[in-house]
């Protein structure tokens, strides 16, 4: 979980690994991924963003074949342990990657700032 700002004082909001939750100047929403990637296919969203965004989406694709082969592991009992730990912390490394293209290696930069809670773990 991480809490940022958009640019100065514009909207603040909560994202999660599936979801963001933000409030703005233009009012509430709820972005998903798809909604983002629809976003950077008819070109409301460019430039650094749709970068990161991309690297975000890898990222929730990595998170969740690592559950998909958890539960792989726990109902057919072979040894999927392993792909899915590799899975996670590509998925992780990836979401790591989405936020610091986004807001900054220090996180605050000039289009807002994002303050994170934790590990980016689902």
């Amino acid at each position: 979980m991480y809490i940022y700002g958009l640019g100065t004082a514009i909207g603040f909001g909560i994202g999660y690994i599936l979801f963001k939750i933000q409030d703005t100047i233009l009012g509430f929403s709820l972005i998903s991924p798809w909604m983002e990637l629809n976003y950077i296919t008819t070109g409301i969203i460019s430039g650094k963003s749709s970068f990161s965004i991309v690297f975000r989406i890898c990222g929730i694709a990595g998170i969740i074949a690592s559950i998909g082969l958890f539960q792989l592991d726990i109902h057919i009992r072979r040894n999927f342990y392993k792909p899915a730990a590799f899975c996670l912390a590509i998925g992780a490394i990836l979401f790591q990657v989405y936020l610091i293209i986004q807001y900054g290696f220090f996180y605050p930069a000039l289009r807002g700032m994002q303050y994170q809670l934790g590990f980016q773990l689902p």
